[in-house]
């Protein structure tokens, strides 16, 4: 069929051409032309026919054919695309003479890819249609021992109200491609009952099967790469539900409550001035993507990342569409960052949070000089942290805006040796998580706003400590409490206690924890570093409150079964009983 066309076209060039010569119009020429340019509605779809839909290629020698069927007039170039998704956002390609029927890329393809191609005709005043969109890969092809389970891409959780479902996936193995894949989609979750069962040799990762779903139900899907007869292993199981119309309105099953899915404002939008002046209707918004409604859903709003701040929760009852709207009670404060989750709910069930959504409020900073110092929040000051990521939380200042990011100074040393900070953030997140900290280590930290890639100058300078282990007491990066009088440091927490260590007036050491009572310390004892003792409390002066200092229970009491140390500490008299051939063992008395 081609030669005979190609046969055809060149006789038909021919005429052209000696009509051109007998002094009549050339080729598209204008009044008199054989055949005239198309009016764009007039064009043809070229007909494409390598590489073929679904062919795996060489990229050596590699051309794209196609032929046109001209209907009484011609086009003046042809335009085509080659990409690697079906979308085209970005692709390769080129426009070629109507003259031409062939083409090859100048830049060359990747192995192990699935790619697309299209093409149209064109004249000056406007393109034609375009032509169906094909799929071809370049090897290798994956071995079957070799095969990995796709990523679903989507549907994954949404509800289609107007289109038939489609199915996008990738696979995650860059060495090789897959020959095809099989397609599974049923109404539970099962896969016992199949609405698709689809296995074809087509490396295309996005498909659109021709069938009818069931109105108002929710369906299940996976995907499994495949090499000749075999299959590889399959994907995660995703959902959808189907709800044309939106005529769906029975109310959700506790099976049914899955996770909103929000939709205003965008995660770290700046919703502006006008929620802290006043109310502002429908300031979040989310939508429910199964085809049933819940009795209510919650709305968790607050300052704090995670939600500790409950002063702003609320909800919605009754619900009277797929999704809702919400917004909170009183007017929010400016130039803060609020974080925002909803979950649906039947009777006292509730189902999933939606994912966590954080904006800003205004003023936003317009110039450098509008920026304030940042206000330092947690750790507080000298803190100790069991965690070896901290939640440094800091907010833009009073009276400040919201700048376009921070630099996070956070080091050992408290002067910060060294120009760079610890790390840089562009948007204006008041919340940061380093990476793992050391145990036993206490870290000193600042903030600095950054406005119009301008580093400002930097908050106060605060301290915290790391300590980890509930059964290891750190022997640095502590709270250090001095001696306002000698005091005697004992065993336990009590004056009944054997003395160990005598804590003169002004020295300082390490602090750990304290005993229930709040009346006593357990302290380093600088005679034995190993070792802790008990000082009073009202004899130490402390930099701040004992109240988050870890609680320790005193040792044990006055005991026959106390070692020697520890029964000498506890008040009392080590025992060696006389004796000839086989003394008896040595004991506690206690007084």
């Amino acid at each position: 069929m081609r030669r005979t066309f190609i046969l055809l076209s060149g006789a038909l060039m021919a005429a052209l051409a000696l009509a051109a010569c007998e002094g009549t119009a050339p080729r598209g020429g204008g009044e008199g032309g054989p055949m005239p340019y198309c009016a764009p509605g007039d064009l043809q779809i070229p007909v494409m026919f390598s590489p073929a839909d679904g062919a795996n290629i060489e990229i050596a020698g590699l051309t794209f054919d196609w032929v046109y069927n001209p209907t009484g007039c011609l086009p003046e170039e042809f335009e085509i695309q080659v990409s690697q998704t079906t979308t085209f956002d970005s692709y390769s390609g080129a426009t070629l003479d109507v003259g031409q029927d062939t083409w090859s890329p100048a830049v060359g393809l990747l192995p192990a890819t699935v790619y697309y191609w299209r093409m149209r005709a064109t004249v000056t005043s406007g393109p034609g249609p375009w032509s169906p969109t094909w799929s071809f890969y370049t090897g290798p092809v994956c071995e079957a021992a070799a095969l990995v389970a796709p990523e679903t891409l989507f549907p994954h959780g949404f509800m289609f109200v107007y289109d038939a479902p489609f199915f996008q996936w990738t696979y995650p193995d860059g060495g090789c491609v897959a020959e095809g894949y099989h397609l599974q989609v049923a109404s539970e979750p099962e896969f016992a009952t199949l609405v698709v069962d689809q296995r074809q040799t087509n490396p295309a990762t996005l498909w659109t099967p021709a069938v009818d779903y069931e109105n108002c139900g929710v369906f299940y899907w996976r995907v499994a790469a495949i090499q000749g007869d075999s299959d590889g292993p399959y994907s995660a199981t995703e959902t959808f539900s189907v709800n044309v119309g939106a005529s769906c309105t029975q109310q959700c099953t506790e099976d049914q409550l899955v996770a909103p899915i929000p939709i205003m404002p965008p995660h770290h939008a700046n919703v502006g001035t006008a929620p802290t002046e006043g109310l502002v209707p429908g300031l979040l918004e989310w939508y429910y993507p199964m085809p049933c409604l819940p009795e209510g859903f919650g709305v968790h709003l607050s300052m704090e990342r995670d939600f500790s701040d409950t002063s702003l929760f609320g909800g919605v009852h009754p619900v009277t569409a797929f999704g809702g709207n919400w917004t909170p009670a009183v007017p929010l404060e400016p130039a803060t960052q609020y974080w925002w989750e909803v979950f649906a709910g039947v009777g006292t069930t509730f189902g999933p949070s939606s994912p966590v959504r954080s904006f800003f409020t205004g003023p936003e900073c317009a110039s450098p000089d509008e920026a304030v110092l940042p206000t330092l929040l947690s750790p507080e000051d000298g803190a100790i942290v069991d965690t070896l990521s901290p939640w440094l939380r800091y907010t833009p200042g009073e009276g400040g805006c919201v700048p376009d990011g921070y630099a996070i100074y956070l080091d050992t040393d408290p002067d910060f040796a060294g120009e760079d900070p610890y790390a840089s953030i562009y948007w204006p997140g008041t919340t940061f998580i380093p990476d793992p900290l050391e145990d036993c280590t206490t870290y000193h930290w600042r903030v600095s706003p950054i406005q119009d890639e301008f580093v400002l100058p930097w908050s106060e300078v605060w301290s915290f400590s790391t300590d980890v282990d509930p059964d290891t007491v750190c022997a640095q990066g502590l709270l250090l409490g001095q001696a306002i009088q000698d005091l005697a440091c004992r065993f336990g927490p009590g004056p009944g206690w054997d003395i160990r260590w005598y804590w003169l007036q002004g020295e300082q050491t390490p602090v750990y924890a304290r005993d229930m009572s709040g009346n006593w310390l357990a302290v380093q004892n600088q005679d034995f570093p190993d070792e802790i003792c008990w000082a009073p409390r009202d004899g130490v002066e402390l930099p701040r409150s004992i109240d988050d200092l870890r609680i320790f229970n005193p040792p044990a009491a006055c005991s026959g079964s106390l070692a020697q140390a520890d029964c000498q500490a506890a008040g009392g008299m080590w025992i060696q009983p006389p004796g000839a051939a086989a003394p008896a063992p040595p004991y506690c008395q206690c007084p």
